[in-house]
């Protein structure tokens, strides 16, 4: 079943990509597959359907009970007068009351319905059902915060997807770069225009920098791993979609419309109060009295007849004596009330303790909101000076490379300045991935995700 879904998940995202003529995975098409395949999603659905079913469950427990039973048997008949407590498993007896014991068995033959419905207990059966009611909303609330937790974690995987393809798009571009500077440092060479150590430092920095590619190649394979964990897909084969990767100076779009109060954790968090308040409300409805309806309706026959005559076993498949009784009961447990205060009390500190838990998460997100803002204008700042570190970065190259080629600048000059470069390059996707975390630690604690992913088309 696992490698079923597995397959199914792969074969829809690579049929997408084909329709549309396409070799790239989109967010959106990422988060679809989380649905589909996650097993935590599975679980947390399987536990909604529990939840389901036990209301119902607790809707059957107030049908009446009615047994009928026939009973056949054969054995002595030796009684005495005086009661007992049967307890379960002490044989009935009916008559046979003598001065003596006889060994004669007779046959016995016994039918009978029994009917006891508690129709009433003041509200317990009410409590119960919402009780089970409060026990379903926990199980949905938990699914949607676990689904906006996940999807949150799926979209920060396929950013830093999309952070080490670009890393290594760099390396790699570095590498070319460096490639053609040892050729030509080559060729000068040869031709005696520059000492042979030129070309062995060209030698090693390309070396070093195919060192740096094969690292790169190592770190986007391990961004993928953890994306196809999440999704179930082969993202080996798939290249995230770069079209959106930059945001910038799109956060404005963001509304807060969506309440803290409203986030899915909270609504988890606050759905586990309510549910133990609907659950001391099902222990105060416990111990009150119960109103039952009871009838029963019964025959017998019996070999041995009313002189104490022992007969043919044949006369005791024929019914002759019937009876019916019917009544109402109040039943009250009169010494309950002590074991249910204190159930009562063990079940409030678990409410005060799941209140507790929901303050405390509603001030831990309002930490991360705040915590976010800073964030998020600290890389808006960065983000906005990497131009400026770029177009530098390029200009020293360009500039160093043109001096080497007249013989004006020396190699460790334009190593320095090839650096400088692939540094500024690097800065720019780093500085870029600072800026898609801060977002979605943003969207994450504001309660905006959803208004995020209809960003990221």
């Amino acid at each position: 079943m696992y490698l079923l879904k597995r397959l199914c998940c792969i074969a829809a995202c690579i049929g997408i990509g084909q329709l549309h003529g396409q070799t790239t995975l989109t967010l959106h098409q990422s988060l679809e597959a989380l649905k589909q395949y996650h097993p935590a999603l599975q679980v947390k659905q399987s536990l909604i359907n529990a939840a389901t079913a036990y209301i119902k469950e607790i809707k059957d427990q107030q049908l009446p009970s009615f047994q009928l039973m026939e009973q056949v048997a054969a054995g002595t008949d030796n009684s005495l007068n005086g009661s007992y407590f049967p307890m379960g498993i002490v044989p009935s007896t009916s008559g046979g009351r003598r001065a003596e014991n006889i060994s004669s068995v007779g046959v016995n033959n016994f039918v009978v319905g029994n009917l006891q419905w508690d129709f009433y207990n003041f509200g317990g059966y009410k409590a119960n059902e919402e009780s089970a009611a409060a026990a379903l909303t926990v199980r949905k609330s938990d699914l949607d915060q676990q689904t906006y937790f996940l999807q949150v974690a799926t979209t920060a995987a396929y950013f830093k997807v999309l952070k080490n393809e670009f890393l290594l798009r760099y390396s790699m571009d570095a590498y070319d770069r460096l490639s053609n500077i040892k050729n030509a440092i080559h060729a000068y060479v040869q031709s005696g225009l520059r000492p042979g150590v030129d070309s062995s430092i060209a030698n090693a920095e390309l070396s070093k920098a195919k060192l740096n590619m094969l690292d790169a190649t190592r770190q986007l394979a391990a961004a993928k791993n953890e994306l196809s964990l999440l999704t179930g897909l082969d993202t080996s084969i798939i290249k995230a979609d770069t079209s959106n990767a930059v945001l910038i100076n799109q956060w404005h779009i963001l509304q807060s419309s969506d309440s803290i109060l409203n986030h899915p954790l909270l609504s988890y968090y606050q759905s586990v109060y309510k549910n133990n308040l609907a659950y001391e409300k099902v222990i105060r409805k416990s111990n009150l009295p119960k109103l039952s309806l009871l009838s029963a309706a019964w025959m017998r026959g019996s070999s041995i007849d009313a002189t104490d005559k022992f007969k043919s076993a044949d006369n005791a498949f024929s019914y002759n004596r019937y009876n019916y009784m019917a009544g109402l009961a109040l039943t009250y447990n009169l010494f309950e009330g002590k074991k249910r205060t204190d159930k009562l009390v063990v079940q409030q500190y678990q409410t005060t303790a799941a209140l507790q838990q929901y303050d405390l998460q509603k001030d831990q997100l309002e930490s991360v909101n705040k915590e976010s803002d800073i964030y998020l204008s600290a890389s808006l700042n960065k983000l906005n000076e990497i131009p400026v570190q770029l177009k530098a970065a390029l200009d020293a190259y360009t500039q160093k490379l043109a001096l080497y080629n007249s013989g004006l600048a020396n190699i460790i000059d334009l190593v320095n300045a090839y650096y400088i470069l692939n540094r500024a390059q690097i800065d720019e996707v780093m500085v870029k991935d600072e800026y898609w975390r801060a977002i979605f630690q943003k969207a994450y604690a504001a309660n905006q995700f959803n208004q995020l992913l209809s960003i990221l088309k």
